[in-house]
């Protein structure tokens, strides 16, 4: 379906009600996830949090990427193995 103009899709208590049967929990289908409800695996991949919820790490076979953040959650660099480290400013 194709919207145009000022169209817009209707959501009412039903479209709740489906969204939660085809996606019980609010979680991706066929992907890990931990108790806290986030994507540990994902198309192969093996992913960690750190306690605010932010993702620290992401490892698919030899590929790690690590990240860091400042006290706002701020991602403030990002080490990816084999390819360097980028700083966020």
């Amino acid at each position: 379906m194709q919207l145009s103009g000022s169209q817009a899709p209707v959501v009412t208590a039903d479209t709740a009600a489906a969204v939660e049967t085809i996606y019980p929990q609010n979680r991706m289908n066929g992907q890990g996830h931990d108790a806290g409800g986030y994507v540990t695996g994902l198309n192969g991949r093996t992913i960690e949090y750190d306690g605010e919820g932010l993702m620290v790490r992401n490892t698919l076979g030899a590929q790690i990427v690590t990240m860091a953040y400042d006290g706002e959650g701020k991602r403030v660099r990002m080490d990816r193995s084999g390819a360097g480290v980028v700083t966020y400013v």
